[in-house]
């Protein structure tokens, strides 16, 4: 990262005790810049005053430095309203000049604040206290995007989100006339990230090139979102780095049992994803090291704890990773959810035998000597109700093949249901059928009979009668708008939509982009603005949920909202067989039979084409993280779904949003070139 750039060498500030200076008895250092950088500034005729860096948290350097930002802001007359006064800087190191006339501060996330300078003071001086600020941490700012944003450029910072102006939050004293030349003195929130090497450029370079499109700056909601991408992009010092791994290495070598070492596999005070972007900044030695080391301790302390279990997870290690030495071992924190999944596929081989299930190019189970057309109906089958009467993946593969065969049931694509084409009460009766059934024929054979309540031989054909599925929740779209809240009527009637047109809610009429690419992204080209404008706060909110999931989950506007999201999805139309890929994470890597997992509001891809999409969005993100970590999920049942195929940012993922607890009833083995995939269904509580 550093190599043929910037080198990391922070130290260009001399710090010396504050003892001349204005601020007396206020004073933790004072800072000045190297004599070689002073001199730079100095040629060409810019302020380098010294800095005072005032003491933490003390309530009269705290009113000091308010003080001087307020008579800053007086100074500037109507501009003075583009400077920030904040109510609290608790924890946030304040730089005030020792005259007085200009500061800045910064919070421990490396966010410059309060930039400003009073108009008495000498022209010039934000450029010399960027170059101060970022000596001193500081990396990441946000601003109006005013003249200001040049001047950050200028000293490596890169804008990586934008926020609309909302006139709920105009700051004090602003005059829309003043700023009239930045869009109608309505400009942007810009959030930009230090960095000195321009790897922000390269890599959106690189994005270009990759997928044919200008990769344009995100627009996000919040300042929660804001923050996140600049942590994402922010530039690392070595020595930030050295921090981040020391850290993590301490964390794992306290640990005094296996169950603490999963608890401190990350820290679970700090949000998951920005974790991610820490440990992503670090070089690959690093990363496999800190890897090797949480192995390395879960043997230490497995081997007290359970000698019989260190036995078989170091066998295993020891195979699947041709390790030589416990040092060396290439794994990390879900090396138990590894073993369990192994003992899992193990004991299903005894019932279940590959000689007689082969599986199509998609990794689905097909049988062996069906025809690809047969492969094609078996790989889409809902068999919610054949599993409930206790049928294996292998028996309704088999059953559903053989009457076929016998001209019984026929695959119906648009809805993907095998249908009744002859009495399957007699067909059934078959000895293959029953010896494929066995105990099970009996109440097989009875459920058929119910379900075709005495009148099967009349059935008609053109009614189609389904085999399998049943849908428990038979409401119109009118009455599940009807039974929402009044205001989310209106956005049920947007969303509840049984031919859904992809992103029909916020792109232009002749909007270009690629049906077939499953990362196709609406820019700023293709949203209509006119469409865009007339979308709620919460569609506004899903939206943005389709381009940053994590992101906006984590945002205030997300959980302010969660409740009206939670109650469209319990209303929202069923949806069949959706798929997710998901990146497993702690507390979401038990795959074990029987284990409840909860979604959350989760994306999964639906509208028949869940298992496509979740190939195609595998198969991409297989080459961007570790491929062993990735998991597919599948519903089994129906299950209410929330379509957000008309909102979405990425049209052609097939999105809908499902809420609640399920729990794993069968795990599909994965293998080099596709993923486990985890059978789930309605936890009944």
């Amino acid at each position: 990262m550093d190599s043929g750039g910037y080198n990391g060498d922070v130290s260009v500030i001399n710090k010396r005790r504050g003892d001349n200076s204005s601020q007396n008895g206020l004073v933790e250092y004072t800072i000045e810049p190297k004599p070689e950088i002073k001199k730079i500034f100095e040629e060409g005729g810019m302020p380098t005053p010294s800095f005072n860096q005032l003491k933490k948290n003390d309530n009269k350097a705290i009113d000091t430095f308010k003080n001087a930002i307020a008579k800053a802001k007086q100074s500037l007359g109507g501009y003075g309203a583009s400077v920030e006064l904040k109510d609290d800087y608790t924890d946030i190191n304040l730089y005030l000049s020792e005259d007085g006339e200009s500061g800045f501060g910064i919070k421990p996330n490396g966010d410059i604040v309060s930039v400003f300078s009073n108009n008495k003071a000498e022209g010039g001086r934000s450029h010399y206290m960027l170059e101060m600020a970022t000596a001193e941490g500081g990396r990441q700012l946000d601003c109006f995007d005013i003249y200001l944003t040049k001047i950050y450029e200028a000293h490596g910072f890169k804008p990586v989100a934008k926020m609309k102006w909302n006139d709920e939050y105009t700051p004090e004293g602003w005059n829309k006339e003043n700023f009239k030349d930045y869009n109608n003195g309505e400009p942007d929130v810009v959030f930009m990230a230090y960095d000195p090497n321009n790897d922000i450029e390269k890599k959106k370079k690189e994005a270009e090139e990759k997928y044919g499109k200008k990769n344009e700056i995100p627009y996000i909601i919040d300042y929660d979102m804001g923050e996140d991408a600049q942590h994402m992009y922010k530039w690392r010092s070595p020595a930030e780095r050295e921090a981040i791994y020391n850290k993590s290495i301490e964390r794992y070598k306290n640990a005094k049992s296996t169950e603490e070492l999963k608890e401190v596999a990350y820290d679970k005070d700090e949000p998951f994803l920005r974790q991610m972007d820490d440990l992503n900044s670090l070089s690959k030695e690093q990363r496999q090291s800190i890897q090797a080391e949480y192995s390395k301790r879960y043997l230490e302390l497995i081997k007290e704890e359970n000698p019989e279990e260190y036995k078989k997870h170091k066998k295993y290690l020891e195979k699947k990773y041709n390790i030589k030495s416990d040092a060396s071992i290439y794994i990390d924190s879900y090396i138990d959810s590894l073993i369990d999944i192994i003992e899992y596929i193990d004991a299903k081989k005894k019932e279940f035998k590959e000689s007689d299930v082969n599986r199509d190019e998609d990794g689905k189970f097909a049988t062996k000597n069906s025809s690809n057309k047969s492969k094609d109906k078996i790989k889409d089958l809902d068999t919610n109700a054949l599993k409930d009467f206790g049928l294996n993946q292998r028996q309704i593969i088999k059953l559903t093949t053989k009457l076929e065969d016998l001209g019984i049931i026929e695959y119906n694509e648009d809805n993907d249901t095998y249908k009744i084409k002859s009495s399957i009460t007699e067909g059934i009766e078959n000895n293959e059928i029953k010896e494929i059934l066995g105990d099970k024929f009996d109440i097989i054979k009875n459920s058929f009979n119910s379900d075709n309540n005495d009148n099967e031989d009349d059935i008609d054909n053109e009614k189609q009668k389904s085999l399998i599925l049943k849908e428990n929740d038979k409401r119109t779209i009118k009455e599940r708008i009807k039974s929402l809240p009044k205001h989310l009527q209106e956005t049920g009637n947007k969303l509840y939509n049984n031919n859904p047109i992809p992103s029909d809610l916020i792109i232009k009429d002749d909007a270009n982009y690629d049906t077939e690419d499953i990362l196709a992204y609406i820019d700023e080209d293709n949203i209509d603005e006119e469409k865009y404008s007339k979308l709620n706060e919460i569609e506004t909110l899903l939206n943005r949920f389709t381009e940053n999931a994590q992101g906006t989950r984590e945002s205030k506007t997300f959980k302010n909202l969660k409740k009206d999201i939670e109650e469209l999805i319990e209303n929202a139309p069923p949806v069949k067989n959706p798929h997710r890929v998901e990146y497993m994470i702690e507390g979401r890597d038990d795959l074990s039979i029987g284990t409840v997992i909860n979604f959350d509001i989760r994306s999964f891809a639906d509208f028949g084409a869940g298992d496509k999409t979740a190939n195609k969005i595998y198969n991409y993100l297989r080459d961007e993280v570790d491929p062993s970590k990735l998991v597919v999920y599948v519903i089994d049942d129906e299950v209410n779904g929330l379509d957000m195929t008309t909102i979405s940012s990425y049209p052609n993922q097939n999105e809908c949003l499902i809420n609640g607890d399920f729990i794993i009833s069968e795990v599909e083995e994965g293998d080099e070139y596709n993923p486990p995939i985890v059978h789930l269904k309605k936890h009944k509580k």
